[in-house]
């Protein structure tokens, strides 16, 4: 009979514990990268890149050909832009290093923190 009670009572007495939560430690950690510019090219390169971006996005229908040496397919057959781009048409594309002025790099190297001070 003791053996019963004894029985009973751990078993009650297992089932009214409750464990512990679990601690949960997150911790957050910031690191500094050493990050170089980047050269006046790559910049104008980024650039280029977001101007023929933005004109693939603009609104107004199908954006196929941004620059003169891009192409497009009729029939099957590759053509080149030409004289039917963005770029020859309204020249608000960006499409040669060239056309990106030293303005404009100025204007995005002082936007970028690993450039700021530096000429």
């Amino acid at each position: 009979m003791f053996r019963v009670i004894a029985c009973a009572v751990s078993i009650l007495a297992g089932c009214a514990y409750e464990p512990p939560k679990p601690t949960v430690v997150t911790k957050t950690i910031v690191q500094t990268v050493n990050t170089s510019c980047p050269s006046e090219d790559e910049i104008r390169d980024i650039a280029i890149a977001a101007s023929r971006d933005t004109y693939s996005k603009a609104p107004g229908g199908r954006r196929t050909c941004p620059c003169r040496r891009d192409t497009y397919e009729k029939g099957g057959v590759k053509l080149e832009c030409g004289d039917q781009s963005a770029e020859a048409k309204t020249k608000w594309v960006l499409c040669r290093r060239e056309q990106v002025s030293a303005a404009l790099v100025a204007e995005l190297k002082g936007k970028i923190p690993a450039c700021r001070g530096k000429t």
